[in-house]
């Protein structure tokens, strides 16, 4: 009879990829245009994960937003505020935020995933992990029963008014669904990117792997999943630099 070992079964489990190239984007005017991306309007369950290197970590950067127009009408957005805070903006609400156990080093590949669920109260309704550690909500937000109608466009690496990432931006995902710390867990692959596409996580509505798949040329940023391709914009670039 063949027996299988848990090596074996746990390396299948795991979808390997090749990555390669990420987005550099320069802090000052540069960043990915995804355009209007629905999957999420009027949603009550919704994630968002995507990997980031910082090349300073001394000002306040986007790393992704769906902005509309102003802060009490935006969909979503990451922010991350110096070396030491990340807060997640939802529905004009600011849903999550911690300023005590972050610490955001430059030269160094981080994972982020931000999870939704308008079914929960408090500090609950919006969680996030750094590299599959939970972060502290150190917010309880009012209830946020749904996320925003916008037309405005999902962007890579700033809001329109501003706040521009400055260093890099790998492997964005958008997803209908509230991942679960097993999900996130899956996502992170002790530190090595999976492949979305085939790892049966439900909900997957947009995956971008910001060149890979796309040659690390050209200015076009594939949508890997959805119809939503993303474009380099103001000197964006792919860079073979990737976690």
């Amino acid at each position: 009879m063949l027996r299988s070992t848990p090596g074996i079964l746990a390396r299948r489990q795991v979808s390997v990829l090749t990555n390669t190239f990420s987005i550099d984007i320069d802090g000052a005017s540069q960043y990915v245009d995804c355009g209007n991306v629905t999957a999420t309007n009027g949603v009550s369950n919704a994630s968002w994960s995507f990997w980031f290197k910082l090349d300073s970590n001394s000002i306040n950067q986007m790393a992704i937003s769906q902005w509309n127009n102003s802060s009490a009408t935006n969909q979503m957005y990451v922010y991350l505020i110096g070396s030491s805070r990340i807060d997640v903006h939802l529905a004009g609400v600011v849903a999550f935020r911690d300023n005590s156990t972050v610490s955001l080093s430059t030269g160094t590949w981080y994972h982020f995933a931000a999870v939704y669920d308008g079914s929960l109260t408090g500090s609950n309704i919006c969680k996030a992990w750094l590299n599959n550690t939970q972060l502290t909500n150190s917010l309880t937000p009012s209830a946020i029963a749904n996320l925003k109608t916008v037309t405005n466009s999902f962007e890579m690496g700033r809001r329109p008014t501003g706040n521009y990432l400055d260093g890099k931006i790998d492997e964005v995902a958008i997803f209908t669904s509230s991942l679960t710390p097993t999900n996130v867990g899956a996502i992170y692959n002790s530190g090595t990117p999976t492949n979305l596409t085939t790892s049966g996580i439900s909900g997957l509505a947009h995956y971008w792997r910001n060149g890979d798949n796309d040659g690390g040329s050209g200015t076009t940023v594939t949508d890997q999943q959805g119809s939503k391709n993303g474009t380099l914009t103001n000197g964006a670039s792919f860079i073979s630099d990737a976690p």
